[in-house]
């Protein structure tokens, strides 16, 4: 077995750290070397996170008991067997194209209502998911549809800064790195819901 931090930038939003101060905490957390560069430590101090103390010029940063419930629930333990070693089967185009068909509606209708504009093509919708399966072979269509309802969940609402359609599955501008935000929330399928860790933590 080995220990994985879960990356859930809902619970992040809510504790109002980034994922850099995770980090820090995580590496205090396994009294690892820590790097306090661009980490705002009166911040998290004052999120009673962490504790301060400074003695004979030496400064020291001690985890609250609120860091170490945070810590330990987004900390899970992953079998051996399920090493990013191991060998994942690739399906194939054919595969794919049967698993979308007369679905891409679906997935737009999870964007109809919310904002002008913002449920995409269907051509580019299509493809984009079709580009998408391939590389990510592991996940199914229903997991994509998850992490859409867990993404526009967490917006609460607001959907000023709602993503396009086919923008969530691949987006690149300006030349910068594509970027995927399906990919980031189809990893938090299957995690507690806001509900859930809020009443364990509470």
């Amino acid at each position: 077995m080995r220990k994985n931090l879960v990356l859930n930038f809902t619970v992040l939003n809510d504790f109002n750290i980034s994922v850099e101060d995770l980090l820090f905490l995580y590496n205090l957390f396994e009294e690892k070397e820590v790097n306090i560069a661009n980490i705002d430590l009166q911040k998290l101090q004052r999120e009673k996170l962490i504790k301060i103390i400074t003695d004979e010029e030496k400064t020291k940063y001690i985890l609250r008991e609120k860091s170490v419930e945070l810590l330990e629930f987004l900390t899970v333990e992953i079998p051996d067997a399920l090493e990013p070693s191991k060998k994942t089967t690739k399906r194939s185009q054919r595969t794919i194209n049967q698993e979308i068909d007369g679905r891409i509606e679906l997935f737009r209708d999870k964007w109809k209502g919310l904002k002008a504009g913002s449920m995409g093509s269907p051509k580019s919708c299509e493809i984009k998911l079709t580009r998408w399966m391939k590389e990510n072979s592991k996940y199914t269509f229903d997991d994509i549809l998850k992490a859409v309802d867990i993404y526009i969940d967490s917006l609460h609402g607001d959907y000023r800064f709602l993503q396009r359609a086919d923008y969530f599955i691949f987006k690149q501008e300006n030349n910068r790195e594509e970027s995927s935000r399906l990919s980031a929330y189809i990893e938090e399928i299957g995690l507690p819901s806001r509900d859930e860790w809020t009443s364990k933590l509470n």
